[in-house]
């Protein structure tokens, strides 16, 4: 939408939702005839996309072929793996659209920061770019690029069709060291209400959008600004379910009911964690024996609480991985998901693990949060997927919960 915004003609191909096969998802893109492609990908897609960009390149190698996404915010230089011309690293909007401004011949690249390109056999990486501040210069997603009605979402997270995710913010402030924070920063930026709202609306009334899951990282960090857009959902008459990501230390009866009153029906919680010596490790910054009572207040509010939990950390040992699972059985959660810890670049978990404990996959593609990629200290894989089968199965399979 941003490019939109400066006059560049832009087409979105979602090789994904549309289940395309890697030559038929080629096949579209050069019906379009690009002089550009960009591509986003996190960790978990490179795979995917170093191939679909190899596929272009044999194609057409004067096609320019762009990564984007938190994988090159991660592993910067390393992103462009032999297959890409440039990486944009860091908020991407305003650097792609210098890119293509250069590529018309209207900017020298050396000047744009956050971006990272081949020259002389090597490669270079310009200086980071400031944060985009305020965040309503950005135009609304182009939506209207995409097939809408392809999306969805799993259904822990919706509550009605037809249903899709939006964003108020970007960046969070606290410290977990096995989050990747490299795309935006830990500086917190805000839309303003009316931008959020206007967002809210526009997709209730031009795609039919009955349900929102807000993906801040962290929706209830200003419980004023909440507020407000609980009031303005309520005032415009939007008729729309909700859930959001919340802490269990940012949350108070007040707040959790009017959030259910303006249609929030689920908040995830991130406890991670039975041990409190390994909440405190992780940096997670939470009281655990708080997280019963937030739970029981939430369910008071109306509103369904899912956990999130993780198994693997690196003190982890078979007694807190065993308190873990207690924990989640104890609390009145509806929903909960486990994935093992994982060590993701650029995050202080990635370095801690290196010293200590087994790394499985030196190769980031290969890694993902559902299948174990690191082994504390005393414990085997054998031992953590047996923990992670047993944590899905004794929450699910209680009678109490069937």
């Amino acid at each position: 939408s941003y490019l939109e915004k400066n006059d560049v003609s832009v087409s979105i191909v979602d090789g994904e939702v549309e289940n395309l096969s890697l030559e038929k998802l080629t096949d579209r893109i050069f019906s379009e005839s690009p002089d550009v492609v960009g591509i986003t990908s996190n960790i978990n897609t490179a795979s995917k996309v170093l191939k679909l960009a190899e596929t272009i390149k044999e194609r057409d190698k004067d096609v320019k072929t762009v990564i984007g996404g938190p994988y090159v915010s991660a592993l910067r230089t390393e992103a462009l793996d032999g297959v890409f011309d440039y990486g944009v690293y860091g908020e991407g909007e305003q650097a792609f659209l210098e890119l293509v401004q250069h590529l018309d011949g209207k900017r020298k690249k050396e000047e744009i920061d956050g971006l990272i390109y081949r020259e002389d056999g090597g490669i270079i990486m310009n200086r980071p770019r400031p944060l985009i501040m305020p965040l309503d210069v950005l135009p609304l997603p182009a939506r209207h690029l995409i097939p809408m009605k392809l999306y969805t979402m799993s259904p822990l997270n919706y509550k009605r069709k037809p249903t899709t995710h939006m964003f108020t913010s970007r960046g969070c402030p606290y410290q977990c060291i096995f989050c990747d924070r490299s795309p935006f920063g830990q500086s917190v930026r805000y839309h303003s209400v009316n931008y959020a709202l206007d967002e809210i609306e526009h997709l209730v009334k031009e795609y039919g959008i009955r349900d929102i899951l807000f993906s801040d990282p962290v929706f209830t960090l200003k419980k004023k600004r909440v507020y407000e857009i609980c009031d303005g959902i309520i005032e415009r008459g939007l008729d729309i379910t909700w859930s959001c990501l919340a802490r269990t230390d940012l949350v108070d009866e007040d707040l959790l009911r009017t959030m259910h009153k303006a249609g929030c029906w689920q908040i995830c919680y991130g406890i991670e964690t039975g041990d409190q010596g390994v909440s405190d490790f992780l940096k997670k910054n939470i009281v655990l024996s708080d997280v019963n009572k937030v739970i029981r207040m939430t369910n008071r509010s109306g509103i369904s609480a899912k956990g999130h939990f993780m198994l693997g950390a690196p003190i982890d040992t078979p007694e807190t991985i065993e308190k873990t699972i207690s924990m989640v059985k104890s609390l009145p959660l509806d929903k909960t998901v486990f994935t093992y810890f994982t060590p993701y670049p650029s995050t202080l978990a990635y370095d801690i693990c290196k010293q200590s404990g087994t790394i499985l996959y030196k190769d980031f593609k290969r890694i993902s949060p559902f299948e174990p990629n690191y082994l504390p200290p005393g414990i085997t894989k054998e031992f953590l997927v047996r923990k992670y089968r047993e944590a899905n199965r004794s929450f699910y399979l209680r009678p109490s919960y069937i």
